[in-house]
């Protein structure tokens, strides 16, 4: 983890303190060097953090002694050995070759075609003076952050956080209140804008060059299945993820200090922790758990699935009491350091306290379970593919297993994601939405047939089916083309109460939430869905309220689930590998024997954790929620401050989102204040 600044006037003009007033104003990214080089109309600026032991040989900004290009870049290179061996170079005996020195070779080789040979998490750029031009990119998914603004007019300057950008002159500190309105509605914002009209992002696997003749941005790489895993036996399709996810975490573990790692009980946070520790040489250094524990919300506390790792395993642990904090408190810390008014969805505060842990503790690198179910996918989308192919036999024989499953911690856990515990239920969430479809479209005998099969193998009166549906069996005027929605997404498409009524009129946030693409499609499956949400910037975003959090207190978070060489051939693989006998994510179950403990491997739910959440803000964090919706007054012209009062008197959840939309909407107060008191705004 490190930070990057600098600017290219195209006017001629030299560039002077600008790029060291970026760099300072970043110094938590690195606090062990920062540094700026400065040629005419070009600058660059970096702040170290030693997290690799390449790193305590690179200085930044680098410029070549053989083509005169200078690169600044935050970058963790995970083919090393590839690349010097394409690159024919040939370190002598005691020389080390930053990962920064790497691009820097590879761009004088393959010039902009050279992300095509980078893998790992990066945003680098390389000021070319032989074209007068700057040539910038960003990793495949996005792990690292790149920001940019082209304003003032003939001027391009970027950085790892938009502070670094507030503070030039003319870049305006003016909120983009559609964006702002967008953000309370749950609407993702495109990958390449911010919340701020003149500042941009560069979104994943995107690179831009900047010339006399502009900027051009295009994408250099998008997820694609691989096409490996289609020709395995289950046997060898196994033994294939385990060296990948194995590789995944070996090439994170490259630390200047202990490794550390988040621990939370649950699958992808111990599976990344057990292949750490089995990786590391024995007698080595153990590596740091950080997990949240629970006294005061017990139905949240998973220390019996902790401490089956730390017993097992060469784990030193540390814990952070996560019902001593609340929402709206930690955001007062949290917006010192972020700048966009987004600190995550749900818990994130609780994450933002384990970096907090993690740097008292010394520890520079943190591996995190990030998004390993959407990697490796849960896989019960494998019911509604069933439901889609009318396959009833399997669909019910597959709930069974899943039903079976459930039963060991049966009221132990909250089921993940889910409120289905029967067969019965499984069955009608994943086949009622294709009887409303075939009702709607006028497939009648589609309709009758599967109608008949699931009244059989369920038991349920075949009135009682048709009673679900009796209107558009009548009604012909509601023969018109259908999508298959969920009823979770039908209500994400509503604006929320939260929202002031008025403004999302003004902004037409209705208009934009019926056209909203989180729908479920008619031929759903478990790899498109995984494709999309790729596909859709969802998660770069997520990844880069990780990269704030953690480099506000000087720490990188690594994460082996977005390995894209691991991702795209869990992607290839077929359905029922993920979803098998009644299993999620059965190809990982299965290719961790021997090194996750048996407790955790054949784990079938997650607890719930909106009791956390609830817990901090109305017990924690109450007092201070209520004061500052009393006083509130920034964001009163977009939330309803009526609606907000009712919630956090009341408690009751008469919407789905409305505990995390009050703590949204507060949480914005606070940093809509601290942007008014910082020196660029």
């Amino acid at each position: 983890m490190s930070g990057i600044a600098g600017i290219y006037y195209l006017d001629g003009r030299p560039v002077k303190e600008e790029v060291g007033r970026m760099v300072d104003v970043m110094k938590h990214r690195g606090p062990d060097e920062q540094s700026t080089w400065t040629g005419g109309s070009a600058g660059l600026g970096h702040c170290m953090l030693h997290t690799t032991p390449e790193s305590l040989h690179a200085s930044l900004p680098q410029e070549s002694a053989q083509s005169g290009c200078v690169i600044t870049a935050d970058a963790r290179i995970d083919n090393r050995d590839v690349l010097m061996r394409d690159l024919q170079l040939s370190p002598s005996t005691g020389q080390v070759i930053p990962d920064s020195t790497l691009i820097l070779r590879a761009y004088e080789e393959w010039g902009q075609d050279c992300v095509d040979h980078l893998l790992g998490a990066f945003s680098f750029a390389v000021w070319d003076p032989r074209r007068d031009s700057l040539f910038c990119a960003v990793d495949h998914l996005g792990v690292k952050q790149f920001y940019y603004t082209r304003t003032p007019p003939q001027c391009f300057a970027f950085g790892s956080e938009i502070k670094a950008l507030l503070l030039l002159d003319k870049v305006r500190c003016t909120i983009d209140e559609e964006k702002l309105g967008e953000a309370l509605a749950w609407i993702s914002r495109a990958p390449d804008s911010t919340v701020f009209e003149d500042v941009e992002r560069l979104p994943p696997a995107h690179a831009l060059r900047v010339g006399n003749d502009g900027v051009r941005i295009w994408q250099y790489w998008e997820v694609e299945p691989s096409k490996e895993a289609r020709s395995l036996t289950e046997q060898e399709c196994t033994r294939r993820f385990k060296e990948l996810f194995e590789e995944a975490v070996r090439c994170r573990l490259r630390s200047t200090s202990p490794v550390g790692a988040e621990l939370s009980g649950g699958l992808d946070s111990s599976f990344v922790t057990c292949m750490a520790d089995n990786l590391l040489p024995e007698g080595g250094d153990p590596i740091r758990t950080f997990s949240l524990i629970y006294d005061e919300v017990p139905s949240c506390d998973e220390r019996e699935y902790i401490d089956e790792i730390v017993q097992n395993k060469n784990i030193k642990p540390h814990y952070v009491y996560g019902d001593k904090i609340g929402p709206i408190s930690s955001a007062q810390e949290m917006y010192e350091f972020v700048d966009d008014g987004r600190i995550g969805a749900g818990n994130s505060f609780l994450r933002w306290n384990i970096y907090a842990r993690a740097e008292k503790a010394d520890v520079r690198v943190v591996l995190t379970g990030t998004d390993g179910d959407s990697t490796v996918s849960h896989g019960t989308e494998r019911f509604a593919e069933l439901a889609a192919d009318e396959d009833w036999e399997a669909l019910y024989e597959l709930a069974q297993e899943y039903v079976r499953n459930l039963d060991r911690e049966r009221g132990k856990y909250a089921i993940h994601g889910e409120d289905d515990d029967s067969v019965e239920g499984v069955v009608q969430k994943a086949g009622f939405p294709y009887l409303d479809y075939w009702a709607t479209t006028g497939q009648w005998q589609t309709f009758l047939r599967s109608a008949h099969k699931i009244s059989s193998l369920c038991d349920i009166s075949l009135l009682k089916v048709y009673r679900q549906f009796w209107k558009k069996l009548l009604a012909p005027e509601f023969l018109v083309k259908a999508r298959v929605r969920s009823a979770v997404n039908q209500e994400r498409r509503k604006v929320p109460p939260v929202v002031d009524s008025d403004f999302a009129a003004s902004i037409g946030l209705p208009e934009k939430l019926a056209s909203y693409r989180d729908d479920i499609q008619e031929a759903p499956s478990v790899r498109k869905n995984q494709i999309e949400k790729f596909r859709s910037g969802l998660i770069g975003a997520e990844l880069q309220h990780y990269d704030t959090h953690a480099s506000a207190h000087s720490v990188e978070a690594r994460h082996p689930f977005m390995d894209i060489r691991l991702l795209q051939f869990c992607m290839g693989m077929p359905s029922k590998m993920s979803f098998q006998s009644g299993w999620t994510r059965a190809i990982m179950r299965r290719a961790m024997e021997g090194i996750v403990p048996e407790k955790i491997r054949w784990r079938v739910a997650k607890t719930n954790m909106s009791d956390v959440f609830e817990h901090g803000l109305f017990d924690v964090d109450g007092d201070l929620a209520q004061s500052l919706l009393s006083d509130l007054d920034l964001m009163t012209e977009f939330a309803d401050k009526a609606h907000m009062q009712e919630v956090l008197s009341t408690q009751e959840r008469r919407h789905e989102f409305d505990f995390t939309l009050l703590a949204s909407v507060l949480s914005k107060e606070v940093w809509i204040e601290k942007l008014h008191g910082k020196e660029y705004c």
